[in-house]
């Protein structure tokens, strides 16, 4: 056995404390407003404080609805009797422990996939743990820490449906979890046919196996009334949800975007790209990541096309369709996004990091997992490097 149980969870409890002394650095090291987007959330902030509702009563800063705002407002408000760098700094340290409740999430849904995997309840967390950019997008003011923790939610309740039953509980969370990604962002609207693939497969494989007709009726039951509560809670928002991609993705001019300066910007800046997009990581690194990912993709695509019966029961394979359907979708998105003339940017993907770092998992466990210790020994180390890189010397020297 590569490690027991408790030595997994106490291994994941580390990397949860390593994301927040991680997240803690950044947010320090980092100067105020020299994160994308910092100055507009404390507009918003600075209006509830003043009992105005930006997007709902007038309009928001950041153009999107204001559930982070409305959470950080109390730490803002609190830190900014000392002043308002400090205030700042106070919303920063909790899009931190965001991403600390991320990382323990990702720990709990790898184990949903694989119960019995602990060289993946490891690696899963560890590679969001040790991604600079998301600590470097998450120790923000913005709402990119809790459309990423909402959304991994979501992921981890699906996976709760998929391996498991259908149960009010998990429905019930979903609605939640839907509700709170509305009023956060409208991208959350990625989960809805997510969602409703999830729900038509749970109803079909029930049907289909020789369960009891109580069981059938009952999950039936609980599919149609959880189809009704998703119209109503949907209508409440579909307005805006309407509005808002009408003028994102109808109504402009679309100009072309070459697919391969696309996926290099979006790459560079999922790993690396710091203050306004401007304090990038030296070349050589991006390379060394791409074939770092590329390598893992190759395997995880071979074992998918030729082995997957193998590896995978139908339930897994299943969970693995849904999490790549995620990140098609989320992709979609964004380069419709970008064909608009918009500037997409590489963070923009970190809404789907979870699923994004499930797959990336599965695709390095085979050259990985031969070398047991060792090899996850050698990606925690190559990774806290970069960390440690991109934080003395590539974002401390640009600003100071």
């Amino acid at each position: 056995m590569f490690t027991s149980k408790n030595q997994t969870k106490t291994i994941v409890i580390f990397l949860v404390l390593l994301t927040l002394i991680k997240g803690v650095l950044f947010a320090v090291v980092v100067p105020t407003l020299e994160i994308p987007d910092e100055n507009r959330y404390i507009e918003n902030i600075k209006l509830l404080a003043d009992h105005k509702l930006p997007y709902f009563e007038v309009e928001s800063a950041t153009g999107h609805p204001v559930l982070f705002e409305v959470i950080a407002l109390p730490f803002f408000s609190i830190a900014n009797s000392i002043n308002e760098e400090s205030g700042l700094l106070a919303v920063r340290f909790l899009g931190i422990l965001l991403l600390c409740i991320t990382v323990w999430l990702s720990y709990l849904s790898a184990i949903e996939i694989f119960p019995s995997d602990n060289f993946m309840h490891i690696l899963v967390p560890l590679l969001i743990t040790l991604n600079p950019q998301v600590t470097f997008i998450t120790a923000a003011v913005n709402s990119d820490g809790l459309l990423i923790l909402l959304f991994s939610a979501f992921i981890y309740f699906i996976l709760r449906i998929i391996m498991g039953k259908i149960s009010l509980l998990n429905l019930a969370a979903i609605t939640l979890i839907l509700a709170a990604g509305f009023l956060t962002k409208e991208r959350f609207a990625v989960a809805i046919p997510i969602l409703i693939i999830t729900l038509i497969y749970k109803l079909i494989k029930a049907s289909s196996q020789e369960n009891s007709k109580v069981r059938i009726l009952f999950n039936k039951f609980a599919i149609g009334a959880y189809g009704l509560a998703a119209v109503i809670l949907i209508s409440i928002f579909w307005s805006k949800i309407a509005d808002y991609f009408s003028k994102a993705f109808i109504f402009v001019k679309y100009e072309l975007t070459a697919p391969h300066v696309f996926l290099s910007q979006m790459f560079t800046q999922f790993w690396g790209d710091f203050a306004w997009l401007q304090n990038r990581l030296p070349d050589n690194i991006y390379l060394a990541l791409a074939i770092f990912c590329l390598l893992a993709f190759i395997v995880l695509a071979l074992v998918f096309l030729f082995a997957k019966k193998a590896y995978f029961d139908k339930s897994q394979q299943f969970v693995l369709t849904i999490l790549l359907l995620c990140i098609i979708f989320t992709s979609i998105v964004i380069y419709v996004y970008q064909l608009r003339g918009a500037s997409a940017q590489g963070r923009y993907f970190f809404i789907v990091i979870t699923p994004i770092t499930i797959l990336f998992a599965l695709g390095l466990k085979p050259l990985l997992h031969k070398f047991q210790k060792t090899g996850l020994s050698a990606v925690f180390l190559a990774l806290s490097a970069l960390n440690i890189y991109s934080l003395l010397w590539v974002i401390f020297p640009f600003h100071y």
